[in-house]
């Protein structure tokens, strides 16, 4: 009966032997691909571009986890294993109720004595993630304009190639008056983050900390953003904050810009889609529930859509020191454009009707009544991407016909 046993126990060992080979041998050749694959990409992207990041993306997106809550503590730039801290969120939501009490914030001048008398918190929020890419050369030459700022995943390729090649191509302003940095958090595996060096080395566009990339994490974004325009492009007279879904007429938002500038309209500016009385979802099921622990009241005080908002360079550096000393809370607009504008005591300027975020957008920029008006625009799916630009691109041919050189061929 024994030496059955033995038999079996023998068999079972061989099988995982074996089952652990192939495993290694797939997942070894995977990443070999897919680093043959990106490097092709890069050689070939104005040809093939968009189709083979589709395929790209789809193969790595799987292996990312963008649904954790958790803080990683400032680690070597290579490594890639986080450090579940399961006390995480719980530690983010005490801190923020010592700091704001009840949160009722119907009485923003007792919100900013709160600040004023205490400097418990001095250093509640250190946003001491290292750099794993940094780029900080990008600036160096000359400040532009406008630096933007996009808010954008490990895996979004397509999304910043989509950019690169429609309004965030250099070539747009070859007077270098507008730049764009692409802010990220850290990749799941070393695969994508092998992938990412290689692409941040062809485009030179790509500022990644070392935080967990998530969703409950996108204030961490927000303040990284920050802190490299404070750090490597504080010359740039205003800085848009924008996410990878975003479409933007680059050449409106200049002339607005232009404009303000003229008026000296250059500090203390934040425009913006501006909410007013947000209703709190306390919805469970929602992405966007918010506990009456973390939050009491039911509605937000006023703050901006954190689709895209425009601040001077001042505003910019003001914000980002004084989130230093604001503890942590995940919704990122809020966190930004409503808590620190308060510190701040910034006004919010509303620009709501450069904004379109209804059905037709592609015909309202360029074929409607507002066209020389609209800067932005929520877009799903990239033909609509590709089509919206070549529209704006040959309106503004009307002007200067050598624009007519940016369309795309990806339109369809």
């Amino acid at each position: 009966m024994f030496p059955r046993r033995t038999a079996v126990l023998r068999v079972v060992i061989v099988c995982g032997v074996v089952f652990t080979s192939l495993s290694m041998w797939i997942s070894s050749k995977n990443s070999s691909d897919l680093e043959y694959r990106m490097r092709h990409l890069m050689q070939n992207e104005q040809s093939n571009g968009i189709s083979q990041l589709k395929s790209l993306t789809n193969n790595t997106s799987d292996q990312a986890d963008h649904r954790q809550v958790i803080l990683i503590p400032p680690t070597s730039s290579r490594s890639f294993q986080p450090t579940p801290d399961s006390n995480a969120k719980h530690r983010h939501m005490e801190t923020f109720q010592n700091f704001y009490g009840s949160l009722s914030m119907k009485d923003l001048v007792a919100f900013k004595k709160e600040f004023s008398r205490t400097e418990r918190y001095n250093n509640s929020n250190n946003h001491d993630f290292e750099y794993i890419i940094v780029n900080k050369n990008l600036c160096s030459s000359q400040s532009p304009f406008v630096i933007v700022w996009i808010h954008t995943s490990p895996d979004h390729f397509k999304q910043r190639l989509m950019i690169r090649q429609t309004w965030g191509n250099p070539r747009n302003h070859p007077d270098g008056s507008v730049k764009i940095i692409f802010i990220m958090g850290k990749a799941s595996s070393k695969t994508l983050q092998d992938s990412l060096h290689m692409e941040s080395e062809r485009y030179g566009d790509i500022v990644q900390e070392n935080f967990v990339d998530s969703y409950k994490n996108l204030t961490y974004k927000a303040i990284a953003g920050m802190k490299w325009v404070s750090s490597y492009c504080s010359g740039a007279k205003y800085a848009l904050k924008s996410d990878d879904d975003i479409f933007v007429n680059v050449f409106n938002l200049v002339r607005h810009l232009k404009s303000f500038e003229k008026h000296k309209v250059t500090e203390k500016v934040l425009l913006c889609n501006v909410w007013h009385k947000m209703r709190v979802l306390r919805d469970k099921k929602s992405k966007w529930y918010i506990a009456e622990e973390e939050f009491k009241d039911d509605f937000f005080p006023m703050y901006c859509s954190g689709s895209a908002y425009i601040m001077s360079g001042d505003v910019v550096k003001g914000m980002f020191q004084v989130s230093l000393s604001t503890p942590f809370f995940w919704v990122d607009d809020f966190y930004v454009t409503g808590l620190l504008a308060h510190r701040l005591d910034l006004k919010h300027q509303s620009f709501n009707s450069v904004y379109h975020f209804k059905a037709g957008a592609v015909e309202a920029f360029t074929e409607g009544r507002k066209r020389e008006l609209l800067v932005f625009a929520h877009l799903h799916g990239l033909n609509h991407f590709y089509n919206m630009w070549n529209g704006v691109v040959r309106r503004e041919a009307e002007r200067s016909p050598h624009l007519l050189s940016l369309t795309t061929r990806h339109s369809t």
